[in-house]
């Protein structure tokens, strides 16, 4: 069962998305090179827009932390992705920022190429303290998504799958 027909196209419907998101994270290959017609894909999708800094925005070289940004009505966090799946985002704030509440809507900003982010709609589900103390410095806030988007959850499952590759 292919999870594109033979002219490169994504199925459809939700289900199928999922099914072809599950193959994505499941199979074992070897990473390809980048090319010009990869790079135009990639451009095309809804989930991506250009970073506002531009290309010179980050170093070349890729580290294991994913930074995510997390928009609120009032406010955005600065934090670091902890865990990633194909329906939440975890991630870890210092406690010095100003934090949402329970179910406040949400659009999670994360690079998921250089210059390019990954935006994603959500709500707050969960917002947890780091360590078992009062004075904590860092909270955990989990985001469920809510996008349906086959094409959004095709980008996000290739995020998902380098993510959980570079933190092995």
């Amino acid at each position: 069962m292919a999870a594109m027909d033979r002219g490169g196209q994504s199925r459809a419907s939700p289900a199928d998305a999922f099914k072809e998101s599950a193959t994505l994270l499941t199979q074992k290959r070897e990473p390809a090179p980048d090319s010009p017609a990869r790079a135009s894909d990639t451009a095309a999708s809804p989930l991506l827009a250009s970073g506002p800094g531009g290309p010179e925005q980050k170093p070349a070289a890729r580290n294991s932390l994913s930074v995510a940004s997390v928009r609120f009505a009032d406010s955005t966090l600065k934090s670091v992705v902890k865990d990633i799946n194909l329906t939440e985002v975890r991630v870890i704030a210092k406690r010095d920022q100003d934090f949402p509440g329970i179910l406040d809507q949400a659009v999670v900003d994360i690079e998921i190429a250089e210059g390019q982010m990954a935006r994603l709609n959500g709500y707050v589900h969960q917002l947890q303290a780091v360590d078992k103390r009062q004075d904590t410095d860092f909270v955990s806030v989990t985001i469920r998504f809510v996008d349906e988007d086959p094409k959004k959850l095709e980008d996000l499952s290739r995020f998902v799958a380098r993510f959980r590759a570079a933190n092995r």
